[in-house]
């Protein structure tokens, strides 16, 4: 909120008050990254985790299809203030009365808070199961602390590091996260307008954009509806495909383009296919590879590691974001976007492999206790 209220007040502050305001904006949305899916995995039943971890999704196509729809109609200062209202919203009102983890509660001692908690947030639960559920995390913070002995405590970056199922969980993270970027999302969305140009739409980049965010809510929130009725590897594996078949469409554009592609009929190299294409890859990464990847990341740490370990995979999602960024421009400019796309269908089809692979790890209608169990296996 404050962030976005010193933008607002970039006309009188200058440039250095603008990027202060940036930077708060930035950090804001770091630690949300962080902190958001990590509590709804803590305070979720294991059977809605699903469902409660893709909200976290939806609401952030929701207020990016917010902030275009207000871009593209209002003046900059306006969509600015918006955030700031909105911002100050969530943090007096939406956040009054939010327990404390059950299992933030545990680590500290608390049990008897942390059975409250559990039968608070689910109707009906019992104090015995309250009480088992208790001593499935105790379990899990004890074995977790047993092996962070040693120089590292269970708060610092080393003690991820330390045992093999939180290397394995890091594992499978880094490379969710990776093959979420390596697919091409944002390399996609960039190049929308061009390929809605090419197909004579004349649609501005506003229109585009605002076009593409109702895509991605539409796909996050029939994600949501299904999020706890398909496994995870199912849903990955839909969506990979899905995602497949629209880059395919895209890179036959591209290649036809190139000059690749002469011999094909021209029905297969027309601007239409290309527009199909970004909307079935826009719908299908919205249904799995968009919300999945992060649900993952709160699901498949230990508690006393989880935080530490949240803020590495954040990083390591954004740092995958600005190289696929950075490292498209240059590959566009040498090679072209028939080479560059053909390489995100590549990168697709082996995060189909992969997710299919005994190396990926299902998480669904499991407690975040079993989960570490199936890990230590």
């Amino acid at each position: 909120a404050v962030g976005y209220l010193l933008i607002t007040m970039g006309s009188m502050l200058g440039y250095w008050g603008l990027l202060a305001g940036r930077f708060l904006t930035g950090v804001g949305a770091g630690l949300a990254n962080v902190v958001t899916p990590m509590y709804i995995a803590e305070i979720s039943p294991a059977k809605l985790r699903g469902l409660f971890g893709t909200f976290y999704q939806l609401a952030t196509c929701a207020g990016i299809l917010l902030m275009y729809i207000l871009g593209a109609t209002v003046d900059w200062r306006v969509a600015a203030a918006t955030g700031a209202v909105i911002g100050a919203a969530i943090a007096v009102v939406g956040q009054a009365g939010l327990p404390e983890t059950p299992a933030y509660l545990v680590q500290r001692g608390k049990d008897d808070e942390a059975k409250g908690v559990l039968c608070r947030l689910v109707q009906g639960r019992t104090q015995a199961e309250a009480e088992e559920l208790v001593g499935e995390m105790k379990k899990v913070d004890a074995g977790s602390v047993t092996k962070e002995q040693g120089a590292s405590g269970p708060g610092r970056l080393g003690a991820i590091f330390q045992s093999k199922s939180t290397r394995r969980s890091l594992g499978i993270i880094s490379l969710v996260m990776c093959f979420q970027q390596f697919t091409g999302i944002n390399s996609v969305i960039y190049f929308s307008s061009q390929i809605l140009d090419s197909a004579g739409f004349g649609v501005s980049a506003a229109k585009t954009a605002i076009g593409l965010a109702l895509a991605q809510m539409v796909g996050t929130a029939y994600s949501a509806s299904q999020a706890d009725a398909r496994n995870r590897r199912t849903v990955l594996l839909v969506s990979g495909a899905g995602m497949a078949v629209g880059m395919a469409m895209i890179s036959l554009f591209f290649a036809a383009q190139a000059g690749w592609l002469a011999a094909l009929p021209l029905g297969l190299m027309s601007p239409e296919i290309a527009v199909a294409g970004l909307l079935v890859y826009i719908l299908l990464f919205s249904v799995g590879w968009g919300p999945v990847p992060w649900l993952l990341v709160s699901e498949l740490f230990p508690p006393q590691k989880r935080p530490m370990a949240t803020g590495l995979c954040t990083v390591l999602a954004w740092g995958g974001t600005f190289v696929i960024t950075q490292g498209t421009t240059t590959l566009l400019a040498s090679a072209g976007p028939a080479f560059v796309f053909s390489g995100f269908l590549l990168a697709t089809l082996l995060s189909l492999v992969w997710v299919a692979s005994p190396l990926f790890l299902e998480t669904k209608g499991r407690s975040l206790a079993q989960i570490q169990q199936d890990l230590k296996s």
